[in-house]
């Protein structure tokens, strides 16, 4: 059996919302992280290509962020981008559960 593809499912999708590989420490970057901690599979992986030649031109890419190597930079300056204002809007949310929560 073949192993599942992002790109497969692209053509269908509306949004695809990505994750980074799980690393115990995040203070310490994934260069300095010891050398035998895999990167993402490159079946897991999102860049600009794989995007402009096969999702539909709606699609947003979200992610939690920091990214790793699972979303290449060069996904920021397309129309697929919706990550940016996925943070943007996070923060006006934990603004106004802040606000709530202490009463405000």
């Amino acid at each position: 059996m073949r192993e599942p593809r992002i790109v497969d499912g692209l053509p269908r999708a509306d949004a695809v919302y990505m994750e980074p590989v799980v690393q115990p420490d995040y203070a310490v970057g994934r260069q300095l992280a010891n050398a035998d901690k895999p990167s993402t599979p490159a079946a897991y992986t999102v860049n600009r290509a794989m995007l402009e030649a096969g999702a539909c031109p709606e699609l947003l890419v979200l992610h939690s962020l920091p990214r790793l190597d699972e979303l290449a930079l060069d996904v920021d300056a397309t129309p697929f981008n919706g990550y940016w204002r996925e943070a943007s809007n996070a923060v006006h949310v934990r603004m106004a559960l802040l606000e709530e929560i202490l009463g405000g």
